[in-house]
């Protein structure tokens, strides 16, 4: 259980809203239409919403709950992170997780891990361990990003956790037909898990989890890893993506939706930045249905929820300090749909 807060703070929270604002959204990644788990994703969503929320009103700040909402998720074999993860070529669950926190642009990640069974974690301990080296200024180099594939300590028994029974013969399945007839399975490509917090000093953080593609190369780096591809967060802005990862590692399309056009909302930025994405081609796949992105901006009187997507279907659960505790669920369903929700800070100004 994650306990504690950081001394980070927003200078720009004014302290007569520190006692009421927070807002969390999660989502579980772009999916097709006929997908047969949407009761299970959405009470996997639901939970990590509410333990988020729950979180932050025990004044943790925004990239703990984010953590202890990403953790659910990574529990819960029904989403592609953690346990229940794609499998690689080799039959391996090699998890990619990453953090980024708002306010200081602190950022940890790991990538290609075999050994965690809550990868976010690692990622959490990573970012913490960045963060002390810069204020000690001297010792060691900490990279925000670490590749784990190599690492052998715990990894049997990590393996047991993140495989199911359902995965392995999935795979059994997936490379038998990629193998013989050249077929690969469209619903086999797998999905990202992604959450968005605000605290009540306003801080933003983003993190993100994925267990990748199905029957990908092991090793392979994919834009959870990376700051700026599938999650990106500053003073104003959390973005998490989801989707065809090489596409959105390529268009760094979290960082480019976060840093759009001024004038833009981030609803119009993200879903301009999705359809440049629809007309491009990569190695003969199109993109058609793979990018999906939910965006969280601080606004003055509250926060403005948006989502995009040019998937088939995109679920995410979403709360605030003026909503709790009731927990709202979004299931989008269509190619080239968006919405958005305005959240404000509280019950007072949603009366209005």
């Amino acid at each position: 259980m994650l306990t504690g807060t950081t001394s980070l703070t927003a200078s720009m929270a004014d302290d007569s809203l520190r006692d009421c604002v927070y807002a969390i959204a999660v989502h579980g990644g772009a999916r097709s239409r006929d997908s047969c788990s949407n009761h299970g994703r959405k009470r996997a969503l639901m939970k990590s919403a509410q333990l988020g929320a729950d979180s932050l009103l025990a004044n943790v700040t925004a990239e703990v709950a984010a953590v202890a909402a990403l953790r659910v998720l990574e529990d819960h074999p029904i989403i592609n992170a953690g346990r229940g993860s794609a499998l690689t070529w080799d039959g391996n669950v090699e998890c990619d997780a990453s953090i980024m926190c708002g306010v200081d642009g602190a950022f940890g990640g790991v990538t290609a891990t075999q050994s965690e069974r809550y990868p976010v974690l690692r990622a959490y301990q990573i970012l913490q361990d960045v963060r002390q080296a810069q204020r000690n200024q001297c010792g060691p180099l900490r990279p925000p990003l670490v590749q784990s594939g190599s690492r052998t300590d715990g990894v049997d028994d990590a393996q047991r956790w993140l495989k199911t029974p359902q995965t392995v013969e999935r795979h059994r399945k997936y490379r038998q037909a990629l193998t013989t007839e050249g077929f690969w399975p469209e619903a086999g490509t797998g999905d990202t898990a992604g959450v968005i917090c605000v605290d009540r000093w306003r801080n933003i953080a983003v993190a993100s989890s994925t267990g990748g593609p199905w029957l990908r190369p092991p090793g392979r780096v994919g834009p959870v890893a990376i700051p700026g591809g599938a999650l990106f967060a500053n003073r104003t802005v959390g973005v998490v993506c989801s989707g065809d990862g090489e596409q959105i590692l390529l268009s760094s399309l979290a960082s480019e939706i976060a840093r759009g056009p001024q004038g833009d909302t981030p609803l119009d930025h993200a879903q301009h930045q999705l359809n440049t994405l629809r007309g491009q081609n990569c190695c003969g796949l199109n993109v058609l249905g793979a990018s999906v992105t939910c965006v969280l901006s601080d606004d003055q009187d509250g926060l403005f929820l948006s989502w995009a997507q040019t998937s088939e279907a995109f679920m995410l659960a979403f709360t605030s300090s003026s909503r709790y505790p009731h927990i709202s669920v979004a299931n989008n369903v269509g190619v080239n749909s968006k919405g958005g929700t305005f959240l404000p800070w509280t019950k007072q100004q949603a009366d209005r």
